[in-house]
């Protein structure tokens, strides 16, 4: 029984709160990716 709330829970929509948090995390994850990045001559 407890596996099947377990899959419950892991279908359940998120809040609307909780989304946007995951996309300010993901956000704030690709600017620091964007800053490790090499500079390359040729991209200019």
């Amino acid at each position: 029984m407890r596996e099947i709330e377990k899959l419950r829970r892991q279908k359940r929509k998120r809040s609307k709160r909780a989304k946007e948090k995951v996309l300010q995390a993901k956000k704030m994850q690709s600017a620091k990716k964007e800053t490790r990045k090499p500079v390359n001559a040729s991209d200019e």
